[in-house]
């Protein structure tokens, strides 16, 4: 899994342990970027079809298709050059069937969102109640919505 988060540096990064096998980068935006699809490729694509091409006892020439969205941002003529110089064949989605079409986004991203809409509620409902709890009337209450709270959220 890549993890895009917003910045110039590491030092946007949340303080977390993630597994090995992440690829936690950055972008001034956070959105995928010609950079973070480089690091996608050779940090979680690459590794991934090697080792299946492994266990699979496949040629190493053997071909090996991408699907993306069509976010051209992402497709650009030195990262299609990456994806020839691994042998990666690639398609893409059509613009607006990215939540019906794209394979990572029916399985692993969608579990991503939905973990992370529920860590956020979870963490909202908690502060609403603790202040609650304090006195403070419905109307005063003020919940931390700032990136250095929410981030953690999602690094349980």
């Amino acid at each position: 899994m890549q993890l895009i988060y917003g910045g110039k540096t590491d030092m946007c990064h949340p303080k977390f342990s993630f597994p090995s096998s992440f690829n936690i980068t950055h972008s001034e935006n956070h959105w995928a970027n010609a950079e973070t699809m480089a690091e996608y490729i050779n940090k979680i694509i690459v590794p991934y079809i090697d080792s299946v091409k492994d266990e699979k006892d496949f040629s190493i020439r053997q071909k090996s298709l991408v699907i993306f969205d069509c976010f051209r941002g992402q497709i650009t003529d030195e990262f299609l050059s990456l994806l020839n110089k691994e042998s990666i064949l690639y398609a893409t989605i059509p613009p607006n069937c990215t939540d019906k079409l794209q394979p990572m986004d029916l399985s692993v991203n969608k579990c991503a969102k939905d973990f992370l809409k529920e860590q956020f509620q979870q963490y909202y409902a908690n502060e609403v109640t603790k202040q609650q709890e304090k006195g403070i009337s419905v109307e005063e209450i003020k919940i931390d919505l700032s990136l250095t709270n929410l981030k953690p959220l999602g690094a349980p």
